[in-house]
């Protein structure tokens, strides 16, 4: 083999222990970056040559430095970080709107609708008395505007988690561009596969960048090598080579409140499902929030139309001299069961007391409400030439299409018998404005003369009967409920939404340890071991330190050779 080629093989050893030594060190310098891959210098024994009939070795050769990566094991953690995080984030906005609730206060709906009840309960021995009236309208007030604000706070909760929605599009896209601009980057260090070395730092920087992106969206990732990687999303590309596409967002009025729909740029493929912190904040957003918002409407409907299906039917200590519905039909001539009102009335009829406030002698007239057959049906026109019809009575339709009913100089107006519903759905004699928990309020009317608050059945100031009925409010079961009493439902609403988050909080912690138990593989596999990485660097230096003494050797037998 000869002295020159035993020290050149000597001289490339170390070059390969110190490369060693830098490879190790790298590993312990960045032991605590979560996103960082152990590297390691791939050994291989040089060629050997031919000196005569023998072989010699002739040395060591460093193949490259490589990251240690299980790909396979990468795509399943990719996998899962849509599953935990889609779940996590779903999971978060159950929380948020359970605390938005205040369940454990004495502010809670439930026990304002018991509030309301016991103020009509009142009533119904001493009517005559303006404190209980007063009293009756003022905890109407305070429930509306407990509705009111409670909705108000998951509005407001939908707009932050709709925020939330639009900025984790902004980071999406700055994540693809990242990796669409680190692709070529890569490409070009590794000179497209001709060596055997990867770069390291980049293809950190790259998976940090896709390992963050599987937590928003529920990609698939192709690993093409040193060619780079393509990026798609349900067969969707966001990046191929030399192409890009990103997610865009299309603003829509959902419930009272903007929302943003997420898309592929460029594709009718929308973000949705339960993968991805993305996709978990539009379920959050508008099944979670949004539904329990669909139910709260449905409760203050509830409320609303019982209420005034029940007091349009009663009398006040005296009657109007004007009244104007509080419900606009879409024209005087639709049928009123397809003119738009919030409430529908049915086939029936009310009665109208026209009464002298001088003599205290009335007249009653009956307004049927023809619902039952196909043509014709009664119309906004039809109540109003029905009630023109009447002595001393002046019916009109406004501006805006609502029912005007007003009483000659010297009379008021009364109501009862409505087994239509019509004058509550119109709005006439009603207790609550509004059709929904955005827009409840109590009558103005009755704010400004509680002695309009219809207590009565007919018999006089002292006459409590129709405020027995309204006190049985959380007891009732409008067909609107699907069974359940207004007591009850928005419990049971609460409840439902309480067992919903307790499993959502399961299916959270499952896929949480799954995803767990896969970076702790990661971790074991493509983590640094500070013990491991300190013996390579000793293991190294004492190979750096044989192949110096080896060298040391050759020249001493170099300078033999020289003083023959």
């Amino acid at each position: 083999m000869g002295l020159t080629a035993a020290l050149s093989a000597a001289g490339t050893a170390l070059d390969v222990f110190s490369a060693g030594i830098q490879v190790a060190g790298n590993n312990i310098a960045n032991a605590n970056d979560p996103n960082y891959i152990r590297q390691a210098l791939n050994l291989n024994p040089a060629l050997p040559v031919q000196q005569g009939t023998l072989i010699f070795g002739s040395g060591v050769t460093a193949q490259g430095v490589k990251q240690q990566v299980d790909r396979y094991l990468l795509q399943r953690i990719y996998a899962s970080n849509a599953e935990s995080s889609g779940a996590g984030m779903t999971n978060s906005i159950y929380q948020q709107l359970e605390s938005t609730l205040q369940t454990l206060t004495g502010s809670d709906l439930s026990s304002q609708l018991t509030g309301l009840a016991n103020a009509f309960n009142n009533l119904v021995n001493q009517p005559e008395l303006t404190a209980n009236r007063q009293l009756a309208v003022q905890q109407g007030v305070q429930f509306a505007r407990a509705v009111a604000i409670l909705r108000s706070q998951i509005d407001t909760l939908r707009t932050s988690v709709n925020q939330n929605v639009d900025g984790l599009v902004r980071e999406a896209n700055g994540l693809i561009d990242q990796i669409n601009d680190l692709n070529p980057r890569i490409t070009r260090l590794e000179s497209a596969g001709l060596l055997q070395s990867d770069a390291g730092a980049l293809r950190d920087l790259r998976y940090a960048a896709i390992n963050r992106l599987t937590k928003i969206i529920p990609v698939t990732v192709v690993d093409h090598g040193p060619l780079g990687i393509e990026v798609s999303i349900n067969g969707q590309a966001l990046i191929i080579p030399g192409q890009v596409q990103h997610l865009t967002t299309t603003s829509r009025n959902d419930r009272g409140v903007a929302v943003s729909d997420v898309s592929v740029q460029n594709s009718n493929l929308v973000i949705g499902g339960t993968k991805g912190e993305l996709a978990g904040a539009v379920l959050g957003r508008d099944t979670v929030i949004g539904g329990f918002t669909d139910q709260l409407d449905q409760f203050a409907a509830a409320v609303i139309n019982q209420v005034n299906v029940i007091h349009s039917s009663g009398q006040g200590i005296h009657g109007y001299d004007s009244v104007t519905g509080t419900y606009q039909v879409k024209t005087p001539t639709s049928a009123l069961d397809a003119a738009s009102l919030p409430f529908t009335p049915q086939n029936g009829s009310f009665q109208v007391h026209v009464v002298n406030t001088s003599t205290g002698l009335e007249q009653t007239g009956t307004i049927s409400v023809d619902l039952a057959g196909v043509n014709p049906k009664t119309t906004l026109s039809d109540i109003v030439t029905q009630l023109n019809a009447l002595t001393n009575v002046t019916a009109s339709v406004t501006g805006d299409n609502r029912l005007q009913i007003t009483a000659a100089n010297g009379y008021e107006l009364k109501f009862s018998d409505d087994d239509s519903g019509a004058l509550a759905a119109l709005g006439i004699n009603t207790f609550f404005t509004g059709w929904t928990s955005s827009n409840i309020g109590v009558n103005s009317a009755l704010t400004a003369d509680p002695t309009l608050l219809a207590a009565a059945k007919g018999g006089g100031a002292g006459d409590g009967n129709n405020a027995s009925i309204l006190a049985n409010l959380p007891s009732l079961s409008p067909s609107s409920l699907g069974g359940a009493t207004i007591g009850n439902f928005f419990q049971q609403a609460v409840a439902g939404l309480g067992q919903a988050s307790a499993s959502q909080n399961a299916v959270t912690e499952g896929a949480q340890g799954f995803s767990d138990s896969l970076n702790n593989q990661r971790s074991q596999y493509s983590g640094v071991s500070l013990d491991t990485e300190t013996i390579q660097v000793m293991q190294f230096q004492q190979s750096y330190q044989g192949a110096a003494r080896f060298i040391s050797v050759i020249d001493q037998l170099f300078t033999i050779l020289t003083q023959l």
